[in-house]
């Protein structure tokens, strides 16, 4: 079962971004799997470097989205973009470092009160005032 599970309260409105919002999902529960296995440093890397690939490409994708539909508050976006990006770096850092336990938690704490409610406000907000 996943750790992290998408539902209707996380959709922004605009398909291809929710699309890409359920890859990120996908991606930290294949880290959480992979945290959970107990699997070697080189597969929890992986799963680490695809989780961040994946969301800085998302994240991009929908930079230049949004400048396409007249954002008018792109730059502290990008900067909320920036600091979700290098929370994932520095999660990725701490491998070795810390527990499992608080490698989950810490992945936890970005899923859940960093992530979602970027989605849920910020990237709604945005949307909305699109329309």
């Amino acid at each position: 079962m996943d750790h992290f599970v998408w539902d209707d309260t996380y959709k922004t409105g605009d398909q291809k971004i929710d699309q890409e919002h359920k890859r990120i999902f996908s991606a930290a529960n294949i880290l959480q799997k992979a945290i959970d296995q107990k699997s070697e440093g080189a597969i929890l890397d992986k799963a680490m470097l695809m989780l961040l690939e994946y969301t800085t490409l998302h994240f991009d994708r929908e930079i230049t989205f949004f400048k396409s539909i007249g954002c008018s508050d792109i730059d502290e976006h990008r900067q909320a973009h920036q600091e979700l990006v290098d929370e994932i770096v520095l999660l990725r850092k701490s491998y070795g470092q810390v527990s499992d336990e608080d490698l989950t938690r810490q992945l936890e704490l970005w899923m859940v009160k960093r992530l979602l409610p970027h989605i849920k406000e910020s990237d709604v907000d945005v949307l909305k005032s699109a329309r």
